[in-house]
């Protein structure tokens, strides 16, 4: 049996779950005397590169979000002054606001596609209403177009006013939780939960976004 203390690994002789006692074992005073060269090697290494340490590429992700969040604010700009975009805001859809090429790196992702429709909610972005099993209630079923999707509504079109929805409430920093979040009648509480988790975890939840633009609706995680 084996565990991970402290970056490195001991192991033990395991019988029947338990470890050998002796004064020949891994923590016996004799077994601590022998000096490196005899010691039985437990260390794991990758390769010939042995132990590493893994480097964060945050920095690099949070430059590529301006970048990407400037890119797109201007164009959400230039779209609305040639009246091609009304309200102002960017909606994460090739076929409604063109595709501005935000590619990523190696180790940072780009803008990816979010189309607003409904195949986005289903399993491999299908739904067959023969053979799912999903509740009738389940279903996103929101003001019906003719082709049976629903009409997916922003959050600030739920407000009194186009400033309304805010991202973090910048008022109380040291909340110590972001707020409960409940499950409606679609059938995703494992995505609820998953968000109910890190709503507990208001520095998580910030370190989430690297940046935004709550007039344009531009959210860069």
């Amino acid at each position: 049996s084996r565990q991970l203390v402290g970056g490195e690994q001991f192991g033990g002789w395991d019988h029947g779950g338990a470890h050998a006692a002796g004064e020949s074992g891994p923590f016996s005073p004799t077994f601590e005397r022998r000096s490196a060269s005899q010691r039985p090697h437990q260390g794991v290494e990758i390769s010939d590169q042995g132990w590493f340490h893994a480097e964060s590429n945050r920095a690099e992700q949070e430059r590529l979000a301006h970048i990407h969040l400037d890119a797109i604010c201007r164009a959400v700009d230039d779209r609305q002054m040639a009246g091609l975009c009304p309200d102002g805001r960017w909606v994460n859809d090739p076929v409604l606001f063109p595709d501005l090429g935000l590619h990523g790196t190696h180790t940072s992702n780009g803008v990816i596609p979010f189309c607003p429709h409904d195949q986005q909610y289903f399993v491999c972005g299908h739904f067959d209403r023969e053979t799912s099993k999903l509740r009738e209630t389940a279903v996103p079923s929101h003001v019906l177009d003719e082709e049976g999707d629903s009409t997916w509504v922003r959050l600030a079109d739920f407000g009194d006013h186009s400033d309304a929805c805010h991202l973090f409430d910048e008022s109380c920093p040291h909340k110590t939780h972001l707020g409960r979040i409940r499950q409606g009648a679609l059938d995703n509480g494992y995505f609820v939960e998953a968000l109910q988790a890190i709503a507990l975890r208001p520095r998580l939840a910030r370190q989430l976004f690297y940046c935004w633009d709550t007039r344009r609706s531009v959210y860069i995680a």
